[in-house]
């Protein structure tokens, strides 16, 4: 894990976020192992090679996306894990009389290694997955670009993990 139940129960107490010391154990628990899978899935898989997981500085903010991540997912459990259908991929392209693109017929939109991070929705499971944009605003400039490529070789990010 990327944190503590304490450090997230301190966490949230700090902001007068009540809701997480009220919660039960295996609710707290629960959704703190869920955000922590989302955190490692959706963003530091894609950190680039030039971040160093073991920087006070980048812990502590992957920490907080956790804590925030886990603020979500104890409001509704498996906030991340949406299911979804292709069909139900798409955007909103015209309005007056509305019109909605599907993402695989549109430009494509992705947040890949290449394609830079953020803003425009990613595309297949990516565009239709919840974000936060405060998680968004700690860890995007971490992420992988043209200009920064993914560390493939990183096994886990395990020297951040507690």
């Amino acid at each position: 894990m990327y944190t503590t139940l304490a450090a997230w129960l301190s966490y949230a107490a700090d902001r007068g976020d009540t809701a997480v010391a009220d919660a039960q154990a295996k609710d707290q628990s629960a959704a703190l192992q869920r955000a922590d899978d989302y955190i490692r899935r959706a963003y530091i898989s894609r950190f680039s090679t030039h971040v160093d997981l073991a920087d006070a500085t980048v812990a502590g903010e992957v920490a907080e996306a956790v804590h925030l991540a886990a603020l979500l997912e104890l409001a509704k459990p498996n906030f991340f894990t949406q299911t979804y259908t292709a069909a139900e991929l798409k955007t909103l392209t015209k309005l007056g009389e509305l019109q909605w693109t599907p993402l695989s017929q549109g430009r494509s939109q992705g947040r890949g290694q290449g394609e830079g991070w953020g803003g425009e929705g990613g595309s297949g499971g990516d565009a239709a997955q919840p974000r936060c944009t405060a998680i968004e605003a700690l860890l995007g400039p971490y992420m992988a670009s043209a200009t920064r490529p993914v560390d493939a070789t990183r096994p886990n990010m395990g020297a951040l993990l507690i």
